[in-house]
């Protein structure tokens, strides 16, 4: 799904980088990134774009909370710590 927005571009409070609108429709998941709504509501009329675009139930995952990166970061080192014991135990 192309999108006449995917060239416009700003900073990515995520990220911490600039990025295109076409990364945060499609940010390696399924559904749009968490924050596109509070990103890009000033550039354009979003929340119609997502109403056009989306599923109700991709449109209901964007309304959960985002994790924050130290939650995140936990969960990943949580992960690699459980894969290690896992190999040791093999």
């Amino acid at each position: 799904m192309r999108s006449d927005y995917d060239h416009k571009t700003r900073r990515c409070p995520k990220l911490g980088h600039d990025i295109t609108f076409s990364y945060c429709r499609a940010p390696g998941t399924t559904i749009p990134c968490s924050m596109i709504r509070t990103c890009w509501w000033e550039s354009f009329d979003v929340a119609s774009y997502l109403k056009e675009h989306c599923s109700e139930q991709d449109i209901k995952e964007l309304g959960r909370p985002a994790k924050m990166k130290s939650q995140s970061l936990i969960e990943i080192m949580a992960e690699v710590e459980s894969r290690i014991k896992k190999s040791k135990s093999s």
